[in-house]
């Protein structure tokens, strides 16, 4: 193994879990130029933690070089939601699920990343910017759902905010709240 495989097998080992997600293959165009090549890369979650490891194992989002497999921008961690708050272990929520990358009518080229979706099974929603900057297609601003930068933690992580949460995976399944229509009677 040569130096860099050392590295990204390193990095690798802190973080990736059991994947069960299918990494999604886009691109970028440098310099937003398209008689250049465009950059390959993965996006992908990485998966259950395994009950062992660092505590960001198996709760972050990955871009990676998609010939190299080497990280290309930072890493961004999903944090366990506030106790409480979800029928699921904390072990349970996790990166696990497909990530969609999506462009859209504003992007210069049709089909270049422009963010990426990820849903993990507290019911938690992310949208994240992968838009590349125009001069560097290895830099990315990351705006998150925001339109600002996710804050960073001690490890060097963009700590991921939810952009919605699904109100049928909030609560911890101690008590039912009554509707009308629930306490109507007769057929329906």
């Amino acid at each position: 193994m040569d130096e860099l495989d050392l590295g990204i097998a390193g990095d690798y080992a802190d973080t990736l879990g059991e994947t069960w997600s299918r990494p999604a293959l886009t691109y970028g165009v440098p310099n937003h130029q398209m008689s250049l090549e465009p950059k390959g890369y993965l996006v992908f979650g990485s998966g259950y933690s395994d009950g062992v490891g660092d505590a960001h194992r198996g709760r972050v989002m990955w871009v990676v070089d998609a010939i190299t497999g080497e990280t290309v921008t930072e890493k961004a961690y999903l944090a366990p939601p506030a106790s409480g708050t979800t029928y699921d272990t904390d072990e349970d929520v996790a990166a696990v699920s497909d990530i969609a990358v999506s462009s859209h009518c504003l992007s210069r080229y049709w089909g270049e990343m422009e963010e990426a979706y990820v849903a993990d099974p507290a019911g938690r929603l992310y949208r994240w910017d992968l838009a590349t900057e125009t001069s560097n297609v290895s830099s990315f601003p990351h705006a998150a759902d925001s339109g600002g930068t996710w804050a960073k933690d001690g490890q060097g992580y963009a700590l991921a905010t939810e952009a919605f949460r699904f109100p049928a995976c909030q609560g911890t399944g101690t008590s039912r709240a009554r509707s009308t229509r629930s306490a109507r009677s007769g057929p329906r």
